[in-house]
Protein backbone atom coordinates (compact mmCIF):
# COMPACT_ATOMS: atom_id res chain seq x y z
CA UNK A 1 0.00 0.00 0.00
CA UNK A 2 2.80 2.47 1.14
CA UNK A 3 4.97 1.57 -2.28
CA UNK A 4 2.21 1.74 -4.43
CA UNK A 5 0.55 4.35 -3.57
CA UNK A 6 3.51 6.43 -2.63
CA UNK A 7 4.89 6.12 -6.19
CA UNK A 8 2.05 7.90 -7.25
CA UNK A 9 2.20 10.40 -4.98
CA UNK A 10 6.20 10.85 -5.58
CA UNK A 11 5.31 11.15 -9.10
CA UNK A 12 3.20 14.07 -8.61
CA UNK A 13 4.96 15.79 -6.20
CA UNK A 14 7.96 15.78 -8.56
CA UNK A 15 5.51 17.17 -11.46
CA UNK A 16 3.88 19.84 -9.14
CA UNK A 17 7.65 21.21 -7.16
CA UNK A 18 8.99 21.29 -10.71
CA UNK A 19 6.76 22.67 -12.96
CA UNK A 20 3.49 23.35 -10.60
CA UNK A 21 -0.10 21.47 -11.04
CA UNK A 22 -3.13 22.70 -11.10
CA UNK A 23 -4.88 22.05 -7.29
CA UNK A 24 -7.80 20.45 -9.20
CA UNK A 25 -5.41 18.15 -10.46
CA UNK A 26 -3.13 17.33 -7.51
CA UNK A 27 -5.84 16.29 -5.39
CA UNK A 28 -6.67 14.07 -8.22
CA UNK A 29 -3.41 12.61 -8.00
CA UNK A 30 -4.21 12.15 -4.42
CA UNK A 31 -7.04 10.40 -4.61
CA UNK A 32 -5.51 8.44 -7.12
CA UNK A 33 -2.94 7.56 -4.63
CA UNK A 34 -5.45 6.63 -1.47
CA UNK A 35 -7.70 4.17 -4.19
CA UNK A 36 -3.91 2.28 -5.02
CA UNK A 37 -3.10 2.13 -1.20
CA UNK A 38 -6.70 0.87 0.03
CA UNK A 39 -6.76 -1.81 -2.71
CA UNK A 40 -4.04 -3.86 -0.44
CA UNK A 41 -5.34 -2.66 3.00
CA UNK A 42 -7.98 -4.61 5.16
CA UNK A 43 -10.97 -2.13 5.77
CA UNK A 44 -11.76 -1.86 9.23
CA UNK A 45 -15.29 -2.34 10.52
CA UNK A 46 -15.57 -0.13 13.15
CA UNK A 47 -14.43 3.97 14.20
CA UNK A 48 -13.67 3.55 17.81
CA UNK A 49 -13.44 6.85 20.28
CA UNK A 50 -10.89 5.70 22.90
CA UNK A 51 -12.71 2.37 23.17
CA UNK A 52 -15.73 4.11 24.37
CA UNK A 53 -17.59 5.27 21.52
CA UNK A 54 -17.74 2.41 18.93
CA UNK A 55 -19.88 3.35 15.47
CA UNK A 56 -19.90 0.33 12.99
CA UNK A 57 -18.18 0.71 9.69
CA UNK A 58 -19.80 -1.41 6.70
CA UNK A 59 -18.16 -1.82 3.09
CA UNK A 60 -19.02 1.09 1.17
CA UNK A 61 -18.88 3.69 4.38
CA UNK A 62 -15.59 1.82 5.34
CA UNK A 63 -13.95 2.55 2.15
CA UNK A 64 -15.38 6.15 1.94
CA UNK A 65 -14.28 6.72 5.03
CA UNK A 66 -10.69 5.18 4.84
CA UNK A 67 -10.32 6.86 0.93
CA UNK A 68 -11.51 10.78 3.12
CA UNK A 69 -8.67 9.79 5.98
CA UNK A 70 -6.02 9.19 3.27
CA UNK A 71 -6.68 12.33 1.32
CA UNK A 72 -7.10 14.43 4.25
CA UNK A 73 -3.77 13.05 6.02
CA UNK A 74 -1.48 13.45 2.49
CA UNK A 75 -2.91 17.33 2.67
CA UNK A 76 -1.72 17.58 6.61
CA UNK A 77 1.37 16.21 5.69
CA UNK A 78 1.55 18.41 2.74
CA UNK A 79 0.07 21.97 4.41
CA UNK A 80 2.79 21.07 7.30
CA UNK A 81 5.35 22.40 5.40
CA UNK A 82 5.32 25.44 5.76
CA UNK A 83 8.43 26.39 7.67
CA UNK A 84 11.85 24.69 7.85
CA UNK A 85 12.22 21.24 10.27
CA UNK A 86 8.04 21.58 10.75
CA UNK A 87 6.75 19.04 8.78
CA UNK A 88 10.00 16.76 9.70
CA UNK A 89 9.56 17.65 13.37
CA UNK A 90 5.33 16.80 13.39
CA UNK A 91 6.16 13.67 11.41
CA UNK A 92 8.78 12.26 13.69
CA UNK A 93 6.45 13.03 16.57
CA UNK A 94 3.24 10.46 14.60
CA UNK A 95 5.89 8.00 13.28
CA UNK A 96 7.01 7.21 16.85
CA UNK A 97 4.16 7.34 18.44
CA UNK A 98 2.85 5.05 15.92
CA UNK A 99 5.94 2.54 16.12
CA UNK A 100 4.59 2.51 20.54
CA UNK A 101 1.00 1.79 19.37
CA UNK A 102 2.30 -0.92 17.22
CA UNK A 103 3.89 -2.45 19.48
CA UNK A 104 1.43 -2.61 22.42
CA UNK A 105 -1.37 -3.87 19.65
CA UNK A 106 0.39 -6.73 18.68
CA UNK A 107 1.58 -5.32 15.16
CA UNK A 108 5.54 -5.58 14.75
CA UNK A 109 5.40 -5.22 11.17
CA UNK A 110 3.70 -1.77 11.55
CA UNK A 111 5.72 -0.83 14.57
CA UNK A 112 8.55 -1.75 12.43
CA UNK A 113 8.19 0.48 9.75
CA UNK A 114 6.97 3.69 11.66
CA UNK A 115 10.39 3.05 13.53
CA UNK A 116 12.43 2.58 10.48
CA UNK A 117 10.48 5.56 8.53
CA UNK A 118 10.74 8.18 11.83
CA UNK A 119 14.82 7.19 12.04
CA UNK A 120 14.92 8.22 8.61
CA UNK A 121 13.45 11.79 9.32
CA UNK A 122 15.27 12.13 12.45
CA UNK A 123 18.14 11.58 10.17
CA UNK A 124 16.59 14.02 7.52
CA UNK A 125 15.75 17.01 10.79
CA UNK A 126 19.71 18.41 11.03
CA UNK A 127 19.84 19.10 7.55
CA UNK A 128 16.33 20.49 8.01
CA UNK A 129 15.86 22.70 10.49
CA UNK A 130 15.89 26.19 10.07
CA UNK A 131 18.08 27.20 8.12
CA UNK A 132 17.83 24.64 5.57
CA UNK A 133 19.63 23.43 3.40
CA UNK A 134 17.43 20.25 2.11
CA UNK A 135 13.89 20.48 1.84
CA UNK A 136 11.62 17.64 1.15
CA UNK A 137 9.17 19.31 -1.11
CA UNK A 138 5.74 17.78 -1.67
CA UNK A 139 7.54 14.52 -2.22
CA UNK A 140 8.55 13.78 1.10
CA UNK A 141 5.78 15.75 2.61
CA UNK A 142 2.56 13.91 0.91
CA UNK A 143 4.81 10.67 1.29
CA UNK A 144 4.54 10.95 4.68
CA UNK A 145 0.98 12.18 5.43
CA UNK A 146 0.14 8.94 3.13
CA UNK A 147 2.57 6.71 5.13
CA UNK A 148 1.16 7.78 8.84
CA UNK A 149 -2.55 6.57 7.79
CA UNK A 150 -1.51 3.47 6.27
CA UNK A 151 0.51 2.85 9.51
CA UNK A 152 -2.39 4.38 11.80
CA UNK A 153 -4.71 1.79 10.44
CA UNK A 154 -1.72 -1.54 10.52
CA UNK A 155 -1.13 -0.29 13.82
CA UNK A 156 -4.63 -0.86 15.27
CA UNK A 157 -5.85 -4.68 16.68
CA UNK A 158 -9.23 -5.62 15.61
CA UNK A 159 -10.48 -4.13 12.57
CA UNK A 160 -11.08 -0.97 14.25
CA UNK A 161 -9.48 2.13 12.79
CA UNK A 162 -9.34 4.72 16.50
CA UNK A 163 -9.75 8.47 17.09
CA UNK A 164 -6.36 8.01 18.97
CA UNK A 165 -3.62 7.89 16.23
CA UNK A 166 -5.34 10.79 14.55
CA UNK A 167 -4.14 12.42 17.73
CA UNK A 168 -0.68 11.31 16.89
CA UNK A 169 -1.09 14.02 14.38
CA UNK A 170 -3.34 16.77 16.31
CA UNK A 171 -1.61 19.78 14.90
CA UNK A 172 -1.29 19.02 11.07
CA UNK A 173 -4.77 17.54 11.82
CA UNK A 174 -6.17 20.64 13.09
CA UNK A 175 -4.84 23.12 10.68
CA UNK A 176 -5.57 21.55 7.84
CA UNK A 177 -9.49 21.43 8.96
CA UNK A 178 -9.18 25.05 10.15
CA UNK A 179 -7.28 25.82 6.83
CA UNK A 180 -10.41 24.47 4.49
CA UNK A 181 -13.39 25.71 6.68
CA UNK A 182 -11.72 29.35 6.51
CA UNK A 183 -11.08 29.74 3.18
CA UNK A 184 -14.78 27.40 2.49
CA UNK A 185 -16.19 30.96 4.91
CA UNK A 186 -14.38 33.34 2.33
CA UNK A 187 -15.53 32.28 -0.36
CA UNK A 188 -12.25 30.95 -1.56
CA UNK A 189 -11.30 27.81 -2.96
CA UNK A 190 -10.10 25.26 -0.14
CA UNK A 191 -7.08 23.96 -2.47
CA UNK A 192 -5.57 28.13 -2.30
CA UNK A 193 -2.51 28.93 -0.48
CA UNK A 194 -2.69 31.43 1.85
CA UNK A 195 -0.90 32.65 4.82
CA UNK A 196 -3.25 31.91 7.11
CA UNK A 197 -1.72 28.64 8.61
CA UNK A 198 -0.82 28.80 12.38
CA UNK A 199 2.71 28.10 11.78
CA UNK A 200 1.93 32.01 9.75
CA UNK A 201 -0.21 33.00 12.55
CA UNK A 202 2.76 32.25 15.20
CA UNK A 203 5.22 34.41 12.91
CA UNK A 204 2.85 37.51 12.94
CA UNK A 205 2.42 37.45 16.60
CA UNK A 206 6.20 37.87 16.86
CA UNK A 207 7.48 34.12 17.15
CA UNK A 208 10.28 33.69 15.75
CA UNK A 209 10.85 30.74 12.55
CA UNK A 210 13.02 28.16 15.27
CA UNK A 211 10.09 29.03 18.15
CA UNK A 212 7.21 28.84 16.31
CA UNK A 213 8.37 25.09 15.09
CA UNK A 214 9.57 24.44 19.16
CA UNK A 215 6.14 24.98 20.28
CA UNK A 216 3.85 23.67 17.71
CA UNK A 217 6.32 20.37 17.51
CA UNK A 218 5.95 20.32 21.63
CA UNK A 219 2.09 20.97 21.77
CA UNK A 220 1.74 17.81 18.85
CA UNK A 221 4.02 15.75 21.37
CA UNK A 222 2.47 16.16 24.34
CA UNK A 223 -1.23 15.65 22.76
CA UNK A 224 0.41 12.49 21.54
CA UNK A 225 1.84 11.67 25.10
CA UNK A 226 -1.48 11.76 26.61
CA UNK A 227 -3.47 10.10 24.18
CA UNK A 228 -0.53 7.24 24.48
CA UNK A 229 -1.33 7.30 28.21
CA UNK A 230 -5.25 7.08 27.74
CA UNK A 231 -5.36 4.54 24.98
CA UNK A 232 -2.89 2.30 26.14
CA UNK A 233 -3.81 -1.00 28.55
Amino acid sequence: ALLAGGSILAAGGVSDDVAGLNPIFKLLLQIAAAVVALAFLPLPDEFSVFGIIRIPLTGALAYAFMLFRLVFTVNAGNFSDGLDGLASGLSLVALFSLFIFGIVNGKPIAASAALILGASVAGFIPYNRYHAKIYMGDVGSQFLGLAIAILALASTKDGRFTLETSLFLFIPMLDTALSVTRRILHGKSPFKADKGHLHHLLLKRGRSHPRAVKLLVGISALVALITLAFSLP
